[in-house]
């Protein structure tokens, strides 16, 4: 019946008169003939995906319901229907990357126009993020000097309200996108083909960037006179006279920490369905990376035009060399870290037709 829907009559039945029984062919290769899927047209890449779906992609479709079913686990019983394959119960890991991979696979193809608002947004959801943590770490000086640790922690504890307003609205942060773009390739995902993944990938990431920076750079802007000649502007220009004085490799190594923790923020928060859930699961990884001082490309489109803007003595130079490792560096920690080892451990299995 589905290829009724792919080929014409004649060729339908010309398949049909020679071919093997479809459970004849599923017994010589196991698992479902995927190289029939790659040889069918691109136009047809949605029914190919519901093809697909009797295989591992009926694991997609329960994922959208795992977040309900928080008690089960990959050693749970396997569901069967009549005419499918056995599907065996994904554990929450599994659905979460599951429902990444979903996301991944068509947030490149939305319109250009939709893609940058949805930066804009996100770019200035993080830097009210920023914003206030200047605000408390410049306007808590004393505790600096005496408890400097828990003056690092108190002040970072403030910063996830901006991935919070991401992550509930949906809105399109950079350093999230290098999760969302990469895992179908890591996936091997046969519904759409490498040229289209590579296509939607680099579409994704560069209005994403487009979009935070030019969001960044306007908050900057439009806050630095809420600092500019007190306590919390002195923080803010030492703050991005530090980010820029390091080395290209310590950047991109912290670089790397920090979009692992950004994405395992964004992992956790996958894995419930609320609202107040998922800001808690979220919380305590961006904290850690805030106070450990790493590098977020996207933080930094925000704390170093506004360290400039506060007195800081640094070049537009001197923010590239900042930037550039750092992009690169959080792509490493979303794309290696995240996608491809989470997707190594957790990837569903396949179901025995």
């Amino acid at each position: 019946r589905n290829l009724k829907k792919m080929w014409s009559p004649t060729l339908l039945r010309a398949a049909v008169r020679h071919a093997p029984p479809m459970h004849t062919l599923a017994s010589r290769v196991k698992v479902f003939p995927t190289t029939l899927l790659r040889a069918a047209p691109v136009t047809h890449a949605p029914r190919v995906g519901a093809i697909w779906g009797r295989s591992w992609g009926r694991c997609l479709s329960q994922s959208t319901n795992g977040v309900t079913q928080q008690n089960q686990s990959v050693s749970a019983p396997v569901q069967k229907e009549k005419g499918h394959a056995e599907v065996p119960s994904l554990s929450i890991g599994q659905q979460a990357m599951v429902t990444l991979n979903e996301t991944g696979l068509t947030r490149g193809e939305r319109p250009m126009d939709q893609i940058f608002a949805s930066s804009l947004l996100a770019g200035a959801f993080l830097s009210w993020g920023g914003a206030m943590y200047v605000l408390l770490g410049g306007g808590t000086v004393e505790v600096m000097s005496d408890l400097p640790g828990l003056h690092k922690v108190m002040s970072a504890a403030i910063f996830p309200l901006g991935l919070s307003a991401i992550v509930v609205s949906g809105t399109d942060l950079l350093t999230g996108n290098m999760l969302y773009g990469s895992l179908p390739f890591i996936s091997g995902d046969p519904r759409r083909t490498s040229e289209q993944k590579a296509v939607s990938l680099g579409r994704l990431l560069s209005i994403s960037a487009a979009g935070n920076l030019v969001a960044s750079c306007g908050m900057a802007f439009a806050t630095w006179h809420l600092f500019a000649g007190t306590a919390m502007g002195t923080f803010a220009a030492a703050i991005a006279t530090k980010k820029v004085a390091g080395t290209s490799m310590v950047i991109f190594t912290k670089a790397c920490g920090a979009n692992w923790l950004v994405n395992i923020a964004i992992f956790q928060a996958t894995t419930v369905a609320t609202t107040p859930g998922k800001m808690a699961m979220l919380w305590l990884p961006i904290t850690s990376f805030v106070a450990l001082g790493l590098e977020h490309c996207v933080a930094n489109f925000y704390l170093l035009p506004l360290g400039a803007l506060c007195g800081a003595d640094i070049s537009v130079l001197d923010m590239a060399h900042n930037l550039v490792p750092a992009i690169l560096g959080n792509y490493c920690g979303a794309a290696f870290f995240v996608g491809y080892l989470h997707w190594k451990a957790m990837a569903p299995p396949r179901p025995k037709l």
